[in-house]
């Protein structure tokens, strides 16, 4: 939604602006927020969940905050007249996240003990 909500900014078309902006907050955000706690609590074992969640998704959520924005305002030039490259850049962060999750060990249908020994595994 980058690109055509950046595109309307760009042109400075207002409509189009709240439009996509009320369609990238409102579904797409919305659809990241939905799924996130489930997926990372189940990275942890029961023992370590609320710490590991809490210390990585606030660490991760501190340095993609400051982090993140600052690129994507650089690559964009000073004046954002680039918008193509933020919103490329916006892409290509979401399709390495994505990567990345799917490198996560399935836990669907399992009981908390049998996640715990799918950590047990993985940690030898």
């Amino acid at each position: 939604m980058m690109f055509p909500y950046l595109g309307a900014v760009s042109a400075g078309n207002w409509p189009l602006i709240f439009v996509f902006g009320a369609i990238m907050s409102g579904c797409a955000y919305s659809l990241a927020n939905s799924i996130w706690p489930s997926f990372y609590a189940e990275m942890f074992p029961t023992t370590a969940r609320v710490t590991g969640l809490a210390l990585g998704t606030q660490v991760g959520f501190a340095v993609s905050g400051g982090l993140a924005p600052v690129l994507a305002s650089a690559v964009a030039g000073a004046g954002g007249e680039n918008w193509v490259s933020g919103a490329a850049f916006t892409a290509g962060v979401c399709i390495v996240v994505g990567l990345v999750a799917m490198t996560a060990k399935e836990t669907k249908g399992l009981s908390l003990e049998e996640i715990d020994v799918v950590h047990e595994e993985r940690s030898r």
